[in-house]
C-alpha cells in the first residue's frame, strides 16, 4: 500500500446495547486496551484486547459501570494499574473517577479508588481531557459565557484528587465563548482553540495560548 493509503477493515466489536457509544480509549499494557462507553444513563469501562494484526482476540476481557447521569469525557493511566475516568454530569460540572485495571484487563467487582465530583453545577467539562505529566491533567470547561481551562492533580496512588489551578481564558463583555479543542505545543504552552458566538449576533473562532508547569 503506498503512503496515505487506508485499508479496508480488519476487525470489529458492537456494544450489546444500541444506545451504547464508545467516547474514549486507552492503551492498558501490552494488546488491551480500556473503552470508555456511555448508554442507558450508565458509564462503563470496558477492556478488550487488540491483537498486532488487529484483530480483537479477546472480545471483551471485564467491564464496570457506574449509574450515573454522566457524559464520559476521557480516560487517562495516571500510572502503573491507576487510570483515571473524566466524566460530566447533570449535578457537578466534572466528575473524576480512579479505577484499578490490571494489566491483563481484568477489574474487581467495584474497581473504584476515589470520586472526586467539581464544586457547582454551573460548569460543563467540555474535554479533550491532556495529560501534562504523571500527576497532572488539563481540561477545557464551560461556565456561563466564559470558556476557562483547568488543571487537576491525581496522586499515583489515586487516592487524592483536586483542582490544582483554575484560569478564565477567554472572557469579554460582549461575546460567550465555547472550549473546542486544546493542545500541546511545546516547552509547557498550550493552544487553546474556541468557539465564539457575539450578544449582538454572529460567530466568530478564537485561539489563545498559555503556559501550564507541568508538574511531576
Amino acid at each position: 500500500m503506498a503512503a496515505g493509503d487506508i485499508s479496508t477493515r480488519i476487525d470489529f466489536l458492537n456494544g450489546t446495547n444500541p444506545r451504547t457509544y464508545a467516547v474514549a480509549t486507552c492503551l492498558v499494557a501490552g494488546s488491551v486496551y480500556a473503552v470508555v462507553t456511555q448508554g442507558s444513563g450508565s458509564l462503563t469501562v470496558r477492556t478488550v484486547s487488540v491483537d498486532a494484526a488487529g484483530a480483537i482476540s479477546n472480545a471483551l476481557i471485564d467491564s464496570y459501570s457506574f449509574s450515573n447521569d454522566t457524559y464520559p469525557v476521557g480516560i487517562h493511566k495516571v500510572t502503573g494499574t491507576v487510570y483515571a475516568i473524566f466524566y460530566a454530569a447533570t449535578s457537578v460540572y466534572v466528575g473524576i473517577k480512579t479505577i484499578n485495571i490490571a494489566d491483563d484487563g481484568t477489574m474487581t467487582p467495584d474497581p473504584t479508588i476515589s470520586t472526586f465530583t467539581g464544586p457547582t453545577a454551573s460548569y460543563v467539562l467540555r474535554g479533550p481531557v491532556e495529560k501534562i505529566s504523571t500527576n497532572y491533567f488539563v481540561a477545557p470547561y464551560q461556565k456561563s459565557n466564559d470558556c476557562h481551562i483547568v488543571t487537576f492533580s491525581i496522586s499515583s496512588d489515586g487516592i487524592t484528587i483536586a483542582i490544582a489551578d483554575d484560569h478564565t481564558a477567554s472572557k469579554l463583555a460582549n461575546y460567550s465563548s465555547f472550549p473546542a479543542h486544546l493542545e500541546y505545543y511545546d516547552s509547557n504552552i498550550w493552544v487553546l482553540a474556541a468557539n465564539g458566538t457575539y450578544s449582538t449576533g454572529g460567530r466568530f473562532a478564537i485561539v489563545q495560548t498559555f503556559t501550564i508547569v507541568a508538574g511531576v
